[in-house]
């Protein structure tokens, strides 16, 4: 199964600023389709080259992230310019590493990043603002596509109709990974969620209208029980209108994995003539497909 998924949003903006005391602070916020929110579900943290910043924003990196990657970058360049005013050079005569600006060739002559942020407030070029600050609105000029691969392995119980999973493998390309594990994470829970679907939760109700599962006791959700063992790989094709290459990944696997497992189902029962199966593929449902064409044990 291949599946394509696609996400957008506008408005996103972050503000990165450093004060005469040296103090930083980072605010962000995002204004999503369908609503609005403070925080959310995620993380996302991206060093810029002043490794002083950090910012960390929840919910919708490959939106949000790229405010929080471009206004510090917006720092980075004004804090350049006071370092080359501070140190009576040209920008490009300096370079960055951890902490501060440092002439090519002489890095005892060097401006620390403290240093820069105390003098954007006193002896700051001519023409220049005051202050080391600055505000990204990030508005995406494209959508974004990850994508994936997803290849299922069923064994079916001709007496019983259950269908096991014998092998699950799948290969998500959400971009850059920022934090693996998270997205390890949310890809192990999307398969968990698709699977449910797939073989076990329904919504069903009587003639009189009644729900039937309409409590846990009868809803049947999937624990590490049931759930298989899913086998997890990887590439990255980072976005190429993305400042940092990011796409999405939350909801990708709980598109493919349902698909991947009804059509191993129909895969395995295609011989006996068995075209289509309803989701959720329960034993009984299953069984009855068998024992109408043919195929099922009876004892």
């Amino acid at each position: 199964m291949l599946g394509r998924f696609s996400s957008s949003s506008t408005g996103p903006a972050s503000t990165i600023g450093v004060s005469a005391s040296k103090r930083i602070s980072a605010i962000a916020g995002t204004t999503m389709d369908g609503g609005s929110f403070t925080g959310g579900r995620g993380s996302l943290r991206r060093s810029t080259l002043l490794a002083a910043i950090s910012n960390r924003i929840g919910r919708r990196p490959f939106v949000a992230g790229a405010a929080g990657a471009m206004a510090p970058r917006q720092v980075r360049d004004k804090a350049k310019k006071i370092a080359a005013h501070l140190l009576e050079v040209s920008e490009e005569d300096l370079e960055w590493e951890q902490g501060k600006f440092f002439v090519k060739g002489s890095p005892d002559q060097a401006k620390t990043i403290q240093e820069i942020a105390f003098a954007a407030y006193t002896d700051y070029p001519q023409g220049m603002e005051a202050g080391l600050e600055a505000v990204s609105y990030y508005d995406p000029p494209n959508l974004t596509y990850p994508f994936g691969s997803y290849i299922c392995v069923v064994d079916i119980d001709r007496g019983t109709g259950e269908v096991k999973v014998r092998r699950f493998v799948a290969v998500d390309d959400c971009g850059i990974r920022i934090n693996p594990m998270i997205v390890e994470g949310q890809i192990h829970g999307g398969l968990t969620m698709g699977f449910a679907p797939a073989l076990l939760e329904e919504i069903s109700y009587d003639e009189n209208g009644n729900m039937y599962g309409s409590s846990f006791q009868d809803y049947l959700l999937p624990t590490s029980v049931e759930t298989p063992k899913w086998e997890t790989g990887t590439t990255v094709t980072p976005s190429p209108h993305h400042p940092q290459g990011l796409k999405g990944v939350g909801e990708s696997a709980t598109v493919g994995a349902p698909v991947a497992i009804v059509n191993a189902v129909v895969d395995a029962l295609w011989h006996i003539g068995v075209r289509h199966v309803d989701i959720p593929m329960t034993p009984p449902k299953v069984w009855a497909l068998l024992k109408e064409h043919g195929a099922a044990l009876e004892q």
